[in-house]
């Protein structure tokens, strides 16, 4: 059952997952901001295992939509075992997910919860993540876009999405990389005064070319905190969205690779933008 609202070929939408309705609306309140921001409207889409639940979770979304005021909104049930394929499979060119998620930290996890690590992983759209710490009410002042990289190709593959993202919000790009401590020193015994520039040429280069082509400013800065989840929510605050690939990996790769980037979702104040890198650069990772 479905409604495409009254602007059913409107040209992007802001994808809203509701698993029960009412629960949590944290989503809708950053949807309508980045509706209003990128001139989208709001699509409720829910996923039910059964055709007889579809009537009563229906109910439920036509209630939230007619709460929405802001931004066109559409609404959808769809009776199907396989929540984040049909997620996936809802999800255009030009769509951007919004979601919340319990962003685990459990050590046999490693992820950002089922449902969110396996939407993430079948789209190669962003995916906005809200984790249990995000409170949308002090997000409607973003006003910095943020990349973390750390040499990886999977970091950097963040870096022409979050430009896209950049140019369509008019907000500036920040790509930063975190050096510890030790790391510092170590740069400083080996080169000296020249070391700080050593450490920012990296980030300098790629701020520089993420700005080619794109409408944006693009700055960049090295963070010296040696918890580099700590060093990215620190530098983000009070104003910067995080932007920041995932590795598409499992078992134990997924852990080491992903915890970063499962700790900045789970504690941050903001939502952060996730995606999947393309399976190409996973291969040399």
């Amino acid at each position: 059952m479905s409604d495409r609202g009254e602007d059913g070929d409107r040209g992007r939408w802001v994808i809203v997952p509701v698993d029960e309705p009412g629960e949590d609306d944290r989503s809708i309140v950053t949807a309508v901001d980045i509706a209003q921001r990128i001139d989208a409207g709001i699509r409720l889409l829910s996923v039910v295992d059964d055709e007889e639940d579809v009537d009563e979770r229906w109910a439920g979304l036509a209630a939230m939509a007619s709460e929405i005021s802001e931004v066109p909104t559409a609404a959808e049930v769809v009776a199907d075992d396989d929540v984040a394929g049909t997620v996936a499979g809802a999800t255009g060119e030009r769509d951007i997910i919004c979601m919340t998620t319990a962003a685990s930290l459990l050590p046999h996890h490693g992820h950002f919860g089922s449902i969110a690590e396996a939407i993430v992983r079948r789209v190669d759209r962003p995916v906005v993540l809200l984790g249990p710490a995000a409170d949308p009410s002090i997000s409607t002042g973003l006003s910095r876009i943020i990349v973390p990289v750390d040499g990886s190709a999977t970091s950097e593959a963040a870096l022409r999405p979050a430009s896209v993202l950049a140019e369509i919000l008019k907000l500036p790009l920040w790509v930063v990389t975190v050096v510890s401590l030790g790391e510092q020193r170590a740069a400083v015994a080996q080169l000296g005064s020249e070391a700080a520039a050593a450490e920012s040429g990296y980030v300098r280069l790629l701020a520089r070319q993420a700005g080619e082509g794109h409408d944006i400013d693009a700055e960049f800065e090295v963070l010296h905190i040696s918890e580099p989840a700590d060093a990215i929510l620190d530098f983000a605050q009070p104003d910067g969205l995080v932007v920041m690939s995932t590795h598409g990996k499992s078992g134990l790769a997924r852990l080491f690779a992903g915890s970063v980037t499962t700790s900045v979702v789970a504690r941050s104040a903001h939502p952060v933008v996730v995606l999947r890198p393309a399976p190409d650069l996973l291969e040399h990772e």
